[in-house]
């Protein structure tokens, strides 16, 4: 597999990942909450909810990186920020309060992404195929 596909592939299984994860949260917020969080919702649910929401919308982004790569690439940029925020935030958490498992495993994986995502912007840049 060459390496353009290798990136659409990983921005594809990002996208679909962010936009499951947040689109699930979003709709299905008691149960998926009760069952992976273990906590009680938030009051008013808006608060929880509209996170759902950015993360289903940071989904669709990976979506537009897949179909075109390069021309998207600002888009990369923005997916590395929003994964740092949680990951930051999970670390935070886990580190100084007790949260649920499911955070720290969304932060990990959150991580590995980031990792991926900056490659590409390494491999893109290399490329010479980055518009100006």
């Amino acid at each position: 597999m060459g390496k353009e596909k290798y990136y659409r592939l990983l921005y594809l299984i990002a996208g679909i990942y962010d936009f499951v994860l947040g689109g699930g949260f979003l709709i299905f917020y008691r149960p998926l909450h009760n069952l992976v969080l273990h906590r009680a919702l938030p009051e008013p649910v808006i608060y929880f909810q509209v996170c759902a929401a950015f993360i289903a919308v940071t989904g669709l982004g990976f979506f537009y990186i897949y179909r075109n790569l390069y021309r998207n690439i600002d888009l990369a940029k923005i997916g590395i920020a929003m994964k740092m925020v949680y990951c930051v935030a999970a670390i935070w958490y886990a580190t100084y309060a007790i949260v649920p498992l499911a955070f720290v495993i969304f932060g990990v994986c959150d991580a590995i992404f980031i990792i991926l995502f900056i490659d590409f912007l390494r491999f893109a840049k290399a490329s010479g195929k980055v518009p100006a």
